[in-house]
Order: structure tokens, then C-alpha cells, then sequence
């Protein structure tokens, strides 16, 4: 089951991947509260923002300053490094490669898996865990992992439909175990509040964050 594999994980990558609004934002901290509260938890992000939204978390703002047995979130890997093969995702796969090391766990969530380095798949354990993934977006997904979100989102939809009065942004797909997760979100998330904390951020023009 998922919950053992998320107990038993001391270090690897977690990829949470859904078009927008689908509640990945929801899941990165629902998983990192549940499983992962006994380790320093660190936010990676290069925008200024509010970070007392997020009680017991710090901001880095690049992920050499991780420390090891540690646990990183990164909101939306593809605004932070914007372009698969580039430098900036290149210097990530080479972190990655590294956190099994440190003890480092990574919660990163994505709108298309397309965006990520096959280093990511490779260097590491990974659980993916999927959200819906509109149709327009899926022609444009990673695709060896097409067929998998195209299950994903069949069980999605069918466990909606099947639990009338759920929030749908609640459910993701993990096809490693062929299992709906059904995750409530943190005590104190605020829908429009956390899940909009970008909206007045400004970016930090220091050279050489992340």
C-alpha cells in the first residue's frame, strides 16, 4: 500500500503530477504533514512571499542549502526550472542524484511530466502519484507515461463518482499499487489562501538562487 511505502521512505522523490487546479498544492502538504513531520521541512522557493502561511516550514531558495534528513518541497518544478535539458534542471538531476546520501526526501508536483529530466526516474526511488490531467494536456505528457495517466484518470473519475460530496481534488491515482488515495487537506490549509500563496509574490533578482 502506499502509506507503507511513504513510511518506509528515508530518502527519494515524490512526484505529484496533474494539470491546474486539481489539488497538487493540496497534496505536497497533506503528504508532507501525515508522513514526513518528524524531519525539518523546508520550502524551495525564489519568490518572496509570506512563508507564515506555512507553520513548521523554512524557505530555502536554493536546494544546496537542504540539510541532510531533511524533508524539500517544490511547488510546481516547472516554474522554478523551466525547461527539460536545461542548465538550471540539469543542476537539479545532479542534486538529486545525491539525496539518497543526505537522507533527503523531495515532495515536487508537476504539471506534465514531460517538464522533468528522465534523471529524475532514474537516479532515485520515486513514487508518482497522479491528479486528473485534462485531455488537452495529456497529448503532451511523457509518452511511456501516457498510458498511465490515461488509468489514472478513469479510476479518478470512477472514485469520484462513487464518493458523491468529496472534494474532487482530494483523489489521486498511484498506478505502482493500483490504489485511489483519498487525502484531506491540512488542518490549517485554507483553500484560495495557501493554494494562492504566488499571487503577490515578486521575484527575488539575486543572481544565483537555485
Amino acid at each position: 500500500m502506499i502509506k507503507d511505502d511513504l513510511l518506509s521512505m528515508k530518502h527519494g522523490v515524490i512526484i505529484v503530477v496533474g494539470s491546474g487546479k486539481t489539488g497538487k498544492s493540496t497534496l505536497l502538504f497533506s503528504l508532507s504533514d501525515r508522513f514526513f513531520s518528524d524531519r525539518p521541512r523546508y520550502i524551495l522557493e525564489t519568490y518572496d512571499f509570506d512563508n507564515s502561511l506555512f507553520p513548521g516550514y523554512s524557505v530555502v531558495k536554493t536546494v544546496w542549502d537542504v540539510p541532510p534528513g531533511s524533508l524539500l518541497v517544490v511547488e510546481d518544478v516547472g516554474r522554478l526550472f523551466p525547461a527539460r535539458g536545461s542548465q538550471k534542471q540539469a543542476a537539479l538531476s545532479g542534486w538529486v542524484s545525491l539525496i539518497s546520501h543526505k537522507d533527503i526526501v523531495v515532495l515536487l508536483s508537476v504539471q506534465s511530466t514531460a517538464i522533468l529530466d528522465i534523471d529524475f526516474f532514474r537516479t532515485q526511488r520515486v513514487i508518482l502519484l497522479h491528479k486528473l490531467v485534462w485531455d488537452v494536456d495529456l497529448r503532451f505528457e511523457r509518452e511511456e507515461l501516457r498510458p498511465l495517466q490515461v488509468t489514472a484518470n478513469l479510476r479518478i473519475r470512477k472514485a469520484i463518482a462513487s464518493r458523491p460530496g468529496y472534494d474532487q481534488r482530494s483523489f489521486s491515482y498511484c498506478a505502482d499499487n493500483d490504489e485511489i488515495v483519498i487525502m484531506d487537506p491540512p488542518a490549517w490549509w485554507i483553500h484560495g489562501i495557501h493554494s494562492h500563496y504566488l499571487r503577490n509574490s515578486v521575484p527575488d533578482r539575486r543572481e544565483g538562487t537555485v
